[in-house]
């Protein structure tokens, strides 16, 4: 998916000002990322889409899709009616589209790797919502992560970095802002866009029904998962959230973990510069008066000494 939907798309990424982003997690996983330093890079973890904690988020980028779709289709080359993705919806049943949508993921989208797998960050580093949800129930750390590591850029333009993703080193991660609605020209939108004028190729060629229904569907779910993972429902707007987002080149790079719902979920290994490592925050429940000395004892043995040790300041007792 990654070769089909980046070619030849210039994105416009709004750099965030040289602040940090801050990655919340548990005090093991930290353990867990401190031991597998590689070539002076960190090893983090991106879940696959379908594991993130809003359950409502493909059908919200889906719902966002929908909105924009017509005019997507009105600016592309004129297609028979029935051919139109719009009309296709509009003749059939949500509840009908979403089950098949999800056997596509099952089918198609999994098996050949072709999710995006996330890793969550906020603007936020020290903020009792985010300690509830993401980090171990205020037990845990709050690691910055200087975003500007993080880029791949080619060029500067008004304020802007852009990315030629034709020259885009997949082995590197790609940070994006997370945002609540979407314009034609937002980079999850310029993707479905490139994925479209696949389909409107393709789709030419075609004659069987079943075929034609088949390709819609996989057309749809590959413009909706990544408008899914650059967009996210407004009620989690609090966290302020950037996403690095990856897609997995072959099936022997994705990894399964349990996750603290006890359910078996995918991810991937993301490597980070020891260098985007500029601060950490200690969870508001820790217990120990004496864990802000021995964290920062700890990466001072892993050679990160340059990094900031705080103990959080709110009052947040879990």
């Amino acid at each position: 998916m990654g070769e089909v939907i980046y070619t030849k798309i210039g994105m416009n990424i709004i750099y965030n000002g040289g602040k940090l982003v801050y990655h919340y997690t548990s005090t093991s996983t930290l353990l867990k990322i401190l031991d597998k330093i590689e070539d002076d890079h960190l090893v983090f973890f991106a879940s696959g889409m379908s594991s993130l904690n809003d359950s409502s988020e493909f059908m919200y980028g889906f719902k966002q899709l929908r909105r924009l779709l017509p005019s997507i289709e009105n600016k592309a080359e004129e297609l028979e009616q029935n051919f139109r993705l719009s009309e296709m919806l509009k003749n059939t049943e949500d509840s009908f589209i979403v089950e098949r949508l999800n056997e596509r993921f099952t089918d198609i989208l999994l098996k050949e790797c072709r999710s995006p797998f996330v890793m969550s960050t906020s603007t936020e580093g020290d903020n009792i919502p985010m300690w509830a949800m993401y980090g171990d129930a205020g037990k845990g750390v709050s690691i910055g992560l200087d975003i500007a590591n993080m880029y791949v850029p080619i060029k500067m333009n008004d304020g802007s970095m852009v990315f030629d993703i034709t020259k885009y080193d997949t082995n590197e991660p790609h940070a994006l802002k997370v945002v609540h609605s979407l314009s034609l020209k937002h980079p999850a939108m310029l993707l479905s866009i490139s994925t479209y004028k696949k389909y409107i190729e393709t789709v030419k060629s075609l004659s069987n029904k079943v075929d034609i229904f088949r390709l819609q569907l996989v057309t749809l779910y590959e413009m909706s998962v990544y408008v899914s993972a650059l967009t996210k429902h407004p009620a989690f707007s609090f966290e302020n959230e950037w996403r690095i987002v990856r897609t997995a080149s072959c099936l022997s790079q994705i990894n399964y973990r349990v996750n603290s719902r006890g359910s078996v979920i995918p991810y991937i290994n993301i490597k980070l510069p020891v260098n985007c490592f500029k601060k950490l925050y200690i969870g508001p429940c820790c217990e120990s008066s004496y864990q802000k000395e021995i964290v920062e004892k700890m990466l001072s043995n892993k050679g990160l000494e340059h990094c900031k040790v705080i103990k959080s300041r709110v009052p947040y007792k879990g």
